[in-house]
């Protein structure tokens, strides 16, 4: 069975009883068909049938997207002041992201308002066409693409074939499926919001959780066909399709939530407050000030000058040093940003504890902003005399929430400015 097909097949099986029955007369039909519409875009014979069901955007179609632009040299030396300094370059924005809330708009919105009109057959033509892209995001050859990923042949340029057949690169043992076990019965399907906005936005951060999680079996998958290793080869193509096949039903048992209104307490009261650490930045550094270097954002640690994890702490005015779980620590360099973009109406405040870490950044110097939408509503400086405090920012109209640190040390790339966010919660509107 093609692996669209089956990753389908496998997410139709984890949904609730009660989708399947309103799905029933054209199950069979998504799982054989509509989810191949994307591919058979291309086909002259089948084109003008699946055309209507696919988004476009600038004649592109939601398929193969436009790549995630990566800058981490992104400074230069200007002179200015009597004095050489270091300027950061502009960050180009991210097409992928941009092109991908798009196309979950435009799915979300008509798959909903066909099954509202009981017009099953087209939505699930819409739905085949809109889980067919995010099955291939999360396959064995194309979740080396986007986001913050390469191209398809990247580890042809890394792994040298094994054995007599020099063309048997590892781009030709990803585009295969293997044998794996189906060990997925207890699995719930994820609700990723109430509303369309709250569950496209938790979407895109969970699409690229699944992404970059899968990139991690492929080396293992082909050095298993290579060695010939059957239970390598089943452990890491058991994840990968399994992964998909979750975020498949995640997406379909939310869209089916949100249209007839059907939640569980306990799911909805899990998105009441949101660790910033699990949503993905639309912009942010590849690379910061030593000890962090290229792993410049450390979810719910800092690290100290040998790359060791130490917990998150903060020194407040009164004396009092606390300990966080959650958050992320960062070096500095001359400034960065992390850029989030926030769906209007669907969160009230953003929360959380800022400052230097109490031992590791003693010695250090920052200045820190918080903006929605380019209007600053915290700032502060930390240094010796204050190494931190707390931020509680309104972001109910949404927008674009940057979180801007700017060095006050005077010195390029200082290991002092050891930075902590801790406890940084997106507290949900509740009406």
């Amino acid at each position: 069975m093609d692996d669209h097909k089956l990753s389908t097949k496998i997410a139709l099986g984890l949904l609730p009883d009660w989708v399947n029955e309103i799905l029933l007369k054209e199950k069979n039909n998504l799982i054989e068909e509509y989810c191949m519409y994307p591919d058979y875009y291309y086909d002259p014979h089948k084109y003008s049938r699946v055309q209507p069901f696919l988004f476009f955007f600038k004649g592109v179609p939601f398929h193969y997207l436009p790549r995630q632009q990566i800058i981490y040299d992104n400074w230069q030396v200007v002179y200015s002041g009597n004095k050489f300094c270091i300027k950061r370059i502009y960050q180009p924005k991210n097409e992928f992201y941009y092109f991908c809330i798009r196309a979950f708009r435009f799915y979300f919105k008509r798959i909903m308002k066909n099954l509202i009109e009981n017009r099953i057959s087209e939505a699930a033509k819409f739905t085949g066409s809109f889980i067919h892209t995010l099955q291939d995001f999360c396959s064995n050859l194309h979740c080396l693409e986007n986001p913050e990923g390469s191209d398809i042949f990247v580890l042809d340029r890394l792994i040298k074939p094994h054995g007599h057949d020099k063309y048997m690169t590892p781009s030709m043992i990803l585009a295969k499926e293997y044998p794996f076990f189906l060990n997925i019965r207890k699995y719930r399907p994820f609700l990723l919001g109430t509303t369309q906005p709250e569950a496209i936005f938790h979407l895109y951060s969970r699409l690229v959780s699944k992404i970059t999680r899968i990139r991690f079996y492929l080396i293992p998958l082909v050095e298993g066909v290579y060695r010939n290793k059957k239970k390598q080869i089943q452990k890491n193509q058991s994840f990968i399709i399994l992964e998909g096949a979750k975020l498949v039903a995640d997406v379909l048992y939310t869209i089916f939530s949100l249209t007839f209104n059907r939640f569980k307490k306990n799911q909805v009261d899990v998105l009441k407050k949101i660790h910033l650490e699990e949503i993905s930045p639309i912009e942010k550094p590849y690379i910061l000030s030593y000890p962090y270097r290229f792993t410049p954002i450390v979810n719910n640690f800092c690290l100290d000058m040998d790359r060791r994890f130490v917990p998150l702490q903060l020194k407040f005015p009164d004396g009092t040093v606390k300990t966080f779980r959650h958050g992320f620590g960062t070096g500095c360099h001359i400034e960065y940003d992390l850029v989030y973009d926030i769906p209007k109406n669907v969160f009230k405040n953003f929360q959380g504890n800022v400052g230097l870490h109490p031992i590791l950044g003693k010695n250090g110097k920052i200045k820190v902003e918080i903006s929605l939408n380019n209007k600053v509503f915290y700032h502060n400086e930390f240094g010796e005399r204050k190494l931190a405090d707390i931020f509680d920012v309104p972001i109910l109209c949404g927008g674009k929430l940057k979180l801007t640190v700017r060095d006050r040390t005077g010195c390029w790339g200082s290991p002092d400015n050891n930075v902590v966010w801790a406890e940084p919660i997106l507290i949900k509107n509740v009406v």
